[in-house]
């Protein structure tokens, strides 16, 4: 069991949750046949989707992650086996491929498009120096005609587009699933993405963030304007996405032509691909549609450029891609039904990438509508739609070009190295781009120092006047320690001392950590204290890991004394690692990683003459329905210690539902000697799944008071004129028993909420809690028995029978 501290408002009263309505029935599923789809094992690649006529292709065939290209044979779309694994069409069109390997295993299908010189294009990088594009997350509604909730669901996006995060997503509606019987929305691709995201959906209408970035659930209006805003604060990345777009979008022949350039600001893998939208559809059957957009639907998924799957929904593998370097994407969508309008329509590019978890995800978006181009948009730059780029060829096609340069790395340290290259003839100037990063310079090297630990990629290519630049120079592949020492940081960690004060507080040095850092010009600190166990094994998932510092430690940290604090609350006799990740003026990071060993737990005599078996009876009981009566309840609990924790127990048998649902209890000593055992309220005793847990919770009577008596009078003093009850949350010791010598009495925690009501706590129990809504709910027997009746009132009888 794990224990998690709430600390949420002081006082809830009794709020039965809400359910949906929607019948199991309602929830997506994969239609008449049980057997899952799956992507092919053999796998078909092309090295561009689109060429120019008279250019060539070329294929990689790979079967389960394995390169068979040399083993298998590539076919056009009519079966006839080609020559080879490259390819040079001898007209303009689009081209479709798949391969065999072994005649037994099938590809996927691969389209290429032969564009000629009018061919639509995407527009020219208007900042090519940057790799710093604007965000945009994608915004999925699932949702359907038959929804009765769907309609406040368009409201609230609306109302979240109004705020400052309504330019840093691209909505899309998703018409499939149970509520969209006889949808004018539906298509096989909104079905697919609706099988897709099985897992996530509990009712309709559901937003999923991208593919797997998080799911915000249907709630009232203004809270899930403040939800929806807050997720985007935390996963949109306003420094920059990992990658661009730059597209237009134009009518093909029953068909929408997407010419798309994609930009990459960080190495990695990539899958692309777009997904045909489309506006104004009209429903009249929408159910609880009350103002008239409530019958037009926007953004529906109609179709996808490359072949989708219920388990994969990513599209067309398009390797990895430098940072600062691009890939052209050209494609094809059919428009499959006459009831579709084209002239509605508008193009989503997705591009997906794989994250730290193995996880394909979403990574940025970008959307274009018919007849319309979008360049690259970069940081701090307005969206800027135009007319669609027509038109070929590059400039200066028929200029020379410059050679390559030849790169060698040179004198590699911790934190630097060199670069250098011999003069190409006709050069006036050579650009650099490491990690996407573009350097300049006119000499034939360039050194890098001050770099942080990682691994560096590096280009080469030869720049001059009335010359065509040479292609970048093959990639060069430099993995830097970053700094192993340092002088400007210091981290230091010691066990607190076992001294008595120390033990009869509870805490000694199986649990408490004593920490100091002490540095010059530091500027940013990460630090998290982590188990030696669960440490990753990547520099990068450590410090994904770290909680940001904040400045006023930091500028503490800067000062003659350092700052000094306290980890505590540690298991006993366990590893762990404090890891902090310092940046200092010039940029330079470094991790500084401190290994540590708790000691054994120690008991102290405050827990030993606790532990055992004990007997003891209450006076009360307390109906959620009837109110308290007048009668006895005998029980057993039992206490243990928490080995892990030195002054803490666990107490079996106070609750209503018998035995194995302990409570969580911390020993100290009172004034006077007295061993003091306190039933923790707002524990965690077990995480139930979603937002929903089982929690040690206190029934609190409220006492209400006013300045002035009956009559309406001020009188001078406060009268109690209200009694009621409510739930506390907060982490306290909701009731004490008191032990001095052989007599021991049992305290309720009382005190004030505000200056005109206090509390005092009458009993507790275990209880569902929901995080998220602040909704509590009665425990319940396995058979779904609700539990309303409790033991309430002081324990008496407190005696030790084991």
């Amino acid at each position: 069991m794990k224990k998690l501290f709430l600390t949420l408002a002081a006082v809830m009263g009794i709020i039965v949750a809400g359910c949906t309505d929607e019948p199991e029935v309602n929830k997506p599923n994969g239609g008449g046949d049980d057997t899952p789809v799956v992507a092919p094992s053999l796998t078909l690649q092309v090295s561009k989707s689109a060429i120019y006529l008279g250019e060539s292709v070329s294929f990689t065939v790979t079967f389960e992650e394995s390169d068979v290209t040399a083993e298998s044979v590539i076919y056009d779309e009519n079966d006839n086996a080609i020559d080879g694994v490259e390819y040079t069409p001898e007209s303009k069109g689009i081209y479709k491929f798949y391969a065999k390997y072994n005649q037994e295993h099938k590809s996927n299908v691969v389209s290429v498009i032969v564009k000629g010189e009018d061919a639509l294009t995407y527009p020219e990088d208007h900042k090519p120096e940057s790799i710093s594009f604007h965000h945009r997350v994608v915004i999925i509604d699932h949702t359907g005609v038959m929804c009765g909730y769907c309609p406040a669901m368009t409201d609230k996006l609306n109302g979240v587009k109004e705020t400052e995060w309504g330019d840093y997503f691209n909505e899309v509606t998703c018409h499939a699933g149970g509520m969209a019987f006889n949808d004018p929305a539906n298509s096989e691709a909104a079905n697919i993405l609706n099988e897709f995201h099985y897992n996530y959906i509990e009712g309709y209408p559901q937003i999923c963030m991208n593919f797997h970035t998080v799911r915000v659930d249907n709630l009232e209006y203004a809270k899930f304007i403040t939800t929806l805003s807050n997720e985007l604060e935390t996963y949109v990345k306003q420094d920059g996405a990992d990658v661009g777009v730059a597209m237009s979008v134009a009518k093909g022949d029953n068909s929408v032509i997407c010419s798309a350039q994609i930009k990459s600001a960080k190495y990695n893998e990539y899958r692309v691909n777009a997904w045909l939208l489309e506006n104004n559809i009209y429903s009249p059957e929408q159910e609880s549609a009350t103002k008239p957009e409530h019958y037009y639907y926007h953004h529906a998924l109609r179709n996808t450029s490359e072949k989708v799957y219920a388990t994969d929904f990513t599209g067309l593998s398009i390797g990895s891609i430098e940072a600062g370097m691009t890939y052209d994407y050209d494609c094809e969508i059919p428009i499959e039904s006459a009831s579709w309008n084209i002239d509605n329509m508008e193009v989503l590019m997705v591009v997906s990438a794989k994250g730290l978890d193995g996880v394909w995800d979403i990574v940025n978006s970008a959307r274009c509508p018919i007849g319309k181009s979008l360049p690259y948009r970069y940081v701090g730059e307005a969206e800027s739609i135009s007319d669609a780029v027509y038109g070929g060829g590059e400039v200066g096609e028929d200029a020379p070009q410059l050679k390559t340069p030849v790169v060698e790395i040179e004198d590699i340290t911790e934190t630097g190295f060199t670069a250098a290259w011999d003069a190409i003839e006709n050069a006036t100037s050579y650009k650099l781009l490491v990690n996407g990063v573009p350097y300049s310079t006119t000499e034939t090297s360039y050194t890098f120092d001050n770099l942080n630990r990682g691994d560096y990629r590096l280009f080469v290519k030869a720049v001059g006047a009335g010359y065509k630049d040479s292609e970048y120079s093959e990639v060069k592949n430099i993995s830097l320690t970053g700094p192993l020492s340092i002088e400007w940081f210091a981290q230091s960690v010691v066990l607190a001392e076992d001294s008595q004060q120390n033990i009869e507080n509870g805490l000694n040095s199986s649990n408490t950590l004593n920490c100091t850092w002490i540095g010059e010009d530091v500027v940013d600190i990460k630090s998290a204290l982590l188990l030696s166990d669960e440490l990753p094994e990547s520099y990068e998932h450590i410090i994904s890991k770290l909680s940001v510092i904040d400045a006023a430690v930091v500028e503490q940290v800067n000062s003659a004394d350092g700052y000094s604090f306290i980890h505590t609350a540690l298991n006993g006799a366990t590893d762990y690692v404090l890891c902090t990740l310092v940046t200092n003026g010039d940029g330079l990071q470094y991790l500084a990683t401190t290994d540590i060993t708790t000691n054994e737990t120690i008991i102290t005599p405050a827990v030993a003459a606790w532990l055992g078996k004990w007997s003891a009876y209450t006076e009360e009981v307390y109906n959620f329905d009837t109110g308290k009566r007048e009668e006895r309840r005998d029980f057993v609990f039992t206490v243990t210690a928490d080995m892990e924790n030195s002054g803490y127990v666990w107490v079996d048998g106070l609750s209503a539902q018998g035995e194995g649902v302990p409570a969580y209890a911390k020993v100290t000593y009172g004034e006077n000697g007295e061993f003091i055992l306190g039933i923790l309220n707002g524990y965690v005793l077990e995480h139930l799944g979603g937002d929903l847990y089982a929690t040690w919770m206190s029934n609190c009577i409220l006492y209400t008071y006013y300045d002035y008596d009956y009559d309406g009078k001020y009188d001078g003093e406060y009268d109690m004129v209200y009694e009621s009850r409510s739930f506390m949350s907060e982490e306290f010791a909701g009731i004490s028993l008191v032990m001095s010598g052989d007599d021991i009495a049992c305290k309720f925690y009382e005190g004030w909420l505000y200056e005109d009501m206090s509390f005092i706590v009458n009993f507790m129990d275990v209880f569902i809690f929901d995080t998220y809504t602040g909704e509590a709910k009665m425990f319940t027997e396995a058979d779904g028995t609700k539990i309303c009746e409790f033991r309430s009132g002081e324990y008496k009888g407190v005696t030790k029978i084991e």
